[in-house]
């Protein structure tokens, strides 16, 4: 490996020459980057548990919800016109936002009621018209209580904050929606309201912005948070968070790195070029690995955010001991030329500078066997910034020795030639207690020991919204939407009830006016077809002539018992659907179509023990659960309303 240094010191405006033509090659990559902060980024596209998630999602629709959150300051809260015209005005507007899913969109201009529009059998919406006098908005808060569903989900327990929810496609910019969003708001009249954007989207794209801070590239930031979120979130902001805040807003996480590097090097060696040197090398590997990355379609991931300190920290502390060595040597030999000391002190020190970068970057090269891919290919292109600053070391920098003149690397006296006094002597120190072996090693042994004891203290922290500073406006902001909504996660719990779908030919003969027969071998388990629809239908070309004239060509209804009589089921249906034989009057011996279909959600007993999951659900306030909704809860609701509001009517009915 000598050779490299070697060949650089022989040749060093060609070796100039090589690394300029390999950097600007891949600068361009640069402008092809993309950030990709989203959840679903983060996790095996593979896993069992991901690909559960996604059927459900596809299943049901279900979107990740952009939260618009209207807080009023009226009396009423949002009972009154000025705060329902604006939901229903930016409802409106949200419904033909680009990169939503319209269909996805709720509030409380998109609820039904009750209620029937004028001279038609269609619902009217809860918002239709908006109420406007005290007597409309009173029924507007009599039918939001009737329906039970709408209070913790689109209307805070204390009334006086509403929510729109709009559904996110997955291939939207954040970042860009998010920008859309708040324009849209800055539009609309929200006098007398607060008005924020929240959501897995917005969490999303405030971490790509976060990641841009900390690269140092300016990113527009939202107005100030609406003291109605920031007060009551309860969360104290000091001078030192203030502090933090601006340095990542308005220098950067990685400058800032750059120049605590630099202040080293010219505190070190007390000369500018002794700074300037190394910085050219974290220049060019910042270059080539984001341009890399942007050339091979590598999205920035949130694993990403860290690397370039990374980079910039490890990758340059080579050049430490290079140029200590390279001054050593022209101190103790002044009248050798720059090409020999160079030779001299890269001689020295070429076998450290490469185990120390070989064994980082099999270190890091360890991430690529992880079944996650941003922690995959953090630890791939991290390891290959720590080789290519390994390869500028022992190529570039020697170049660059060579044809600095030796005063401008010298420049003045380093600020302490002989060390910080103060350090020196705390080094001294603990070299002294190191010649006493027994002490540190009873420490060591001890710490060893104690050690298992901490890590069962160890906690995964796996909430998005906790990755934000508790200071932060997002954090105090969603804080306010948990403690006076249900709670801005949800957790999906998709049940199963049975999947059944059987068709077959039904002789006329097994049609009775009270009961239907089929085959008993038709499922293992007859309990199986309780609750499922049920049609039998004619075939239009029997041939048999029905014994009446006109017939329709189907009768369905759903099955309500079922009992295994010799080798048939014997299937009864509810008396308000009628007679399949009476209705169809089918011919003597003239053969009917079945369809069974499964629906185990119109099965009385499969929503008792879905309303026995919620009720043990609501009992676990202590895992976060703010609030349950599902299937139960829409029936019960429904069945209410259906009974004209009637007083203990809110229940299951035992016949759907």
């Amino acid at each position: 490996m000598n050779r490299l240094h070697a060949f650089a010191i022989r040749r060093p405006i060609l070796v100039l020459c090589l690394a300029a033509l390999v950097t600007l090659a891949f600068a361009p990559g640069i402008l092809r980057l993309r950030l990709r902060t989203d959840g679903h980024a983060l996790v095996p596209a593979g896993a069992p548990a991901v690909l559960l998630d996604e059927a459900v999602r596809r299943e049901f629709g279900i979107r990740d919800p952009l939260v618009i959150l209207v807080h009023s300051h009226h009396s009423d809260g949002i009972y009154n016109a000025d705060t329902l015209h604006l939901v229903d005005e930016l409802t409106r507007s949200f419904h033909h936002l680009s990169g939503i899913d319209s269909a996805g969109v709720r509030s409380l201009a998109t609820e039904p009621s009750d209620h029937f529009r004028p001279g038609t059998l269609r619902r009217r919406l809860l918002l239709e018209p908006v109420p406007e006098t005290p007597d409309q908005l009173e029924a507007l808060r009599g039918d939001v209580e009737a329906i039970g569903l709408l209070t913790g989900t689109l209307i805070s327990h204390d009334d006086a904050s509403a929510v729109i929810l709009v559904g996110v496609r997955p291939d939207t910019d954040r970042t860009a929606l998010i920008h859309a969003a708040r324009e849209l708001i800055a539009g609309a009249n929200t006098a007398n309201h607060d008005v924020t954007v929240l959501g897995a989207p917005t969490a999303e794209a405030l971490l790509g912005s976060h990641i841009l801070e900390d690269l140092g590239v300016s990113v527009g930031r939202p107005d100030p948070l609406p003291e109605t979120f920031a007060e009551t979130a309860d969360v104290r902001v000091d001078a030192l968070s203030r502090l933090r805040t601006a340095i990542a807003r308005h220098f950067g996480l990685l400058p800032l790195a750059i120049v605590v590097m630099a202040l080293v090097f010219t505190i070190c060696f007390g000369s500018v070029a002794a700074s300037l040197l190394p910085l050219l090398e974290a220049g060019a590997c910042l270059v080539f690995v984001f341009g890399l990355m942007g050339w091979t379609g590598v999205p920035v991931y949130l694993t990403m955010a860290v690397l370039p300190v990374i980079l910039v920290s490890m990758g340059l502390v080579d050049e430490i001991h290079v140029f200590t060595s390279y001054k050593q040597r022209r101190a103790a030999e002044p009248n050798e030329s720059s090409a020999q000391a160079v030779s001299a002190a890269f001689d020295e020190t070429c076998l450290p500078v490469l185990a120390t970068g070989f064994t980082t970057l099999i270190g890091f090269l360890a991430f690529a066997l992880s079944p996650l891919e941003p922690v995959r290919l953090f630890g791939i292109f991290t390891a290959i910034g720590i080789a290519f600053c390994t390869l500028w070391t022992l190529t570039v920098v020697p170049a660059l020795l060579v044809l600095t003149p030796w005063s401008a690397f010298r420049g003045r006296r380093a600020l302490f030639p002989n060390g910080a006094p103060r350090v020196s002597a705390w080094i001294s120190a603990i070299d002294r207690l190191g010649r006493r072996p027994a002490l540190p090693l009873s420490i060591a042994f001890a710490a060893l020991l104690l050690s298992p004891l901490a890590i069962r203290r160890v906690a995964v922290q796996d909430s998005w919204i906790n990755g934000f500073a508790r200071e932060s406006e997002f954090f105090r902001a969603t804080e306010f939407f948990n403690r006076h909504f249900q709670g801005m996660h949800r957790l999906l719990l998709a049940v199963d009830t049975g999947h059944l779908d059987l068709k077959g030919p039904l002789p006329e003969s097994d049609v009775a006016f009270e009961e239907i027969r089929l085959p008993a071998d038709i499922v293992t388990d007859p309990a199986m077809l309780l609750g499922c629809s049920l049609r039998v239908s004619v075939y239009a070309d029997s041939g048999a002539a029905p014994a009446a004239a006109f017939r329709p060509p189907y009768w369905d209804s759903n099955v309500q018992s079922v009992e295994k009589v010799g080798e048939h089921l014997v299937l009864t249906t509810p008396a308000v659907h009628g007679s399949a034989k009476f209705l169809l009057q089918p011919a003597a011996e003239e053969t009917l179509r079945y369809e069974l279909h499964s629906q185990g959600l119109a099965n009385p007993a499969v929503l008792q023990e879905l309303d026995g999951l919620e009720r043990f659900a609501r009992t676990r306030e202590e895992d976060a659960v703010g609030g349950v909704v599902g299937p139960p809860d829409h029936i019960a609701a429904a069945e209410f309303l259906a009974s004209d509001r009637a007083g203990g009517s809110r229940v299951i009915p035992s016949d759907l």
